[in-house]
């Protein structure tokens, strides 16, 4: 013998119609009912107490002065632990009782010999002022079950007709089992006014306990048609549980990923003498209440202790409904029905982001979650700091797809991310997010330079773009000049000169090298880069060097004498002014001028040509020394006018040395010492 443990359907019906129905019955009977508190409390006491008596595992109950004055319901737990219920009435004071329930927790599996106290624990009071309670409990036989104390003393004959022979209807084994199936509880009110609440009720509850006989491994016994006192045509017995999931069927559309439709599977149902029971199961939707069809099948209830299963197609995402079970057994027309709530849920609807015609615009596509009708609402944010986290772009759309837009230039180098909210039925689902980035195009490249000369050294370096940068962003130029000589005597270089900083000006750059620097190689560094005014958002930098320009070395200014022609002792080598040990040493001019090298050169070659009255020359004398000719005291002044014809310089600095300056000539008058 083996216990099948299901849940129940408890039927209420008016006891004074239908006390004596074997099934989940809660009865009362209402004499007066003026206070809505009692009534209430009354109610709820009954869905309390056939929910407990449902839930539990073993019940054991308490004889006090001949009266079954509580019931122990006992209930297996994780640990394992067992949770110990026990209905009662105690003393209340001033002559009052209080219908109350004990909750106990203790060690171990449930047992009959599990601690049931006597003391309180976490007591909840039912109903108030209450005359004594009497609990009654009858078997799955319908056999009445006596306690005394914690012991199940007796089984009675049968609770509605006092019968003590077994009918053949009913097994050996449901007629020895003790187990209570049925806990009925008689309530009656202590109070003499009808308006305290209903006077007298029952509580009425069904555990679920069912014995199968063993015929075959996980096989229910039937009685094979035929047998004496079976009745021909009987009512399907109750169906304890219905479960509903979802199904994964690919007979069922598919929304979002998930089936719209429902497996259902339930126990009981059975025929007694070999009948299939037969009916249908079908799904109502309650929510909404209108506009959407109900959906059936037909069933066949299995005659053993397998579920019975199917599957109802057509049940929409975003729906409640309720799944009822509806069977008959040939032609007894009698029905047995259990129904239950089954909510379909909405899938998480699946969003993509593409780019659209220009980078300001994204097309969002998402999956639909329902063959219903459905709303959608979209979010989005962007770190261009244009968006903020969580703005509304738009609301209640039907469609599947949106494109968005944003001003020119503001989604380069951004990421933009959306949400999409569905809405079905007044039932919001999950939702999805997705991003896309827009990268900078290609950043303009700097190309084409060329040196322009305005005048002397002055002039100016250019280049141009073959691109441009997109709408709603503006072109940058970084310029430096770049001074670098290599020398073959030292390496020396200068660092990089004239940095401009980001400017949005024409790509052109001026220069009029001065100095020292005159002729001095030089080239540009060009930097380029698109920024968006609107987000600050900038490019890939891009960086070009331009070709190795020369400016040129200005040519010196003429140099102009700086006399006086007065004559000394000079060496009459005119190349090299001696400072001693020359000789003939002979009275002489030197010759002096004044140069304009440029600040930070030097000078670098000298040249005149000495030429005396009489018209001879001595070739090339050099600034600073003597001018070659030996001048006698008391010339005439015809015979002392020395002329220096074409006098010139070059300059130098470390790189290079200019051409040779203007010339100028001069005559001299030679003044005797």
């Amino acid at each position: 013998m083996s216990e099948l443990i299901v849940s129940i359907t408890v039927k209420t019906v008016i006891i004074s119609a239908l006390v004596g129905i074997v099934g989940a019955t809660i009865g009362f009977s209402v004499m007066a009912q003026e206070n809505t508190h009692h009534s209430v409390s009354q109610q709820a006491g009954t869905i309390r107490f056939t929910e407990d008596v449902k839930s539990a595992d073993m019940v054991i109950g308490k004889s006090i002065g001949g009266k079954a004055r509580q019931a122990a319901l006992l209930t297996n737990v994780s640990g394992p632990k067992c949770r110990v219920k026990v209905w009662r009435d105690v003393d209340a004071g001033n002559g009052k009782s209080d219908l109350v329930v004990d909750n106990f927790s203790q060690p171990g599996a449930c047992s009959a010999s599990t601690p049931i106290p006597d003391t309180a624990s976490g007591r909840a009071i039912i109903l108030d002022d209450v005359a004594p309670n009497v609990f009654s409990y009858t078997s799955v036989a319908n056999r009445i079950v006596t306690f005394d104390d914690l012991s199940v003393a007796a089984l009675g004959g049968d609770a509605k007709t006092g019968n003590v022979v077994r009918p053949v209807s009913i097994s050996q084994e449901d007629w020895d089992d003790k187990r209570p199936q049925t806990v009925t509880l008689n309530v009656s009110s202590n109070n003499k006014e009808l308006t305290k609440y209903t006077k007298n009720a029952k509580f009425v509850g069904q555990t679920k306990f069912v014995n199968y006989a063993q015929a075959a491994p996980n096989q229910k016994y039937v009685p094979p048609a035929g047998t004496p006192g079976l009745p021909p045509d009987p009512t399907p017995v109750q169906i304890p549980a219905i479960t509903v999931t979802r199904t994964s069927s690919t007979s069922s559309t598919a929304y979002g990923g998930l089936r719209e439709g429902i497996d259902f599977a339930f126990t009981g149902g059975q025929c007694a003498g070999g009948i299939n029971s037969v009916g249908t199961v079908k799904w109502t939707a309650t929510s909404p209440s209108t506009g959407v069809a109900s959906k059936s099948v037909a069933i066949d209830a299995v005659l053993g202790a397998a579920a019975s299963t199917g599957t109802i197609n057509g049940v929409p995402n975003g729906t409640t409904g309720t799944v009822t079970v509806s069977l008959t057994c040939g032609t007894n027309k009698d029905v047995t029905k259990a129904s239950t709530t089954y909510v379909q849920t909405l899938p998480a609807t699946v969003l993509t982001v593409k780019a659209g015609a220009t980078p300001e615009k994204h097309v969002l596509t998402w999956t639909d979650v329902s063959s219903l009708v459905a709303t959608y609402d979209l979010v989005w944010s962007s770190d261009n700091g244009l968006i903020a986290s969580g703005t509304p772009l738009v609301s209640d759309i039907t469609a599947q797809t949106y494109t968005t837009s944003q001003p020119s230039g503001t989604t380069y180098g951004a990421t933009t991310n959306y949400r999409v909210v569905p809405t079905v039925n007044g039932r919001g689902a999950g939702s999805d997010t997705a991003s896309i980035s827009n990268a900078w195009p290609a950043t303009p490249t700097p190309g084409t330079f060329k040196w322009t000369v305005v005048s002397g050294t002055k002039g100016s370096a250019d280049w141009a773009y073959a691109t441009s940068c997109p709408a709603g962003t503006t072109l940058y130029n970084k310029m430096y000049k770049s001074l670098h000589w290599p020398s073959k005597s030292y390496d020396a270089t200068s660092g990089v000169w004239d940095d401009t900083g980001w400017v949005t000006t024409t790509a052109r750059a001026n220069y009029t090298p001065t100095g020292q620097y005159q002729d001095y190689p030089f080239r540009y560094s060009v930097q380029a880069m698109c920024k968006s005014a609107s987000t600050g958002n900038t490019s890939a930098v891009k960086t070009v060097q331009s070709p190795q320009f020369d400016a040129g070395y200005l040519q010196p200014a003429a140099p102009t004498w700086a006399g006086p022609a007065t004559m000394k002792q000079t060496c009459r080598n005119y190349y090299i002014n001696w400072p001693s040990g020359c000789s003939p040493k002979v009275d002489g001019i030197i010759l002096k001028y004044t140069t304009y090298c440029p600040a930070g050169s030097d000078l670098y070659d000298t040249y005149a040509l000495s030429i005396k009255p009489s018209g001879e020359n001595t070739g090339m004398v050099q600034f600073n020394n003597g001018d070659g000719w030996e001048w006698q005291k008391g010339y005439a002044k015809a015979d002392r006018m020395a002329e220096y014809r074409d006098a010139k310089y070059m300059c130098t600095s470390p790189w290079n040395h200019s051409a040779w300056s203007k010339t100028t000539t001069h005559f001299i008058e030679v003044i005797d010492p």
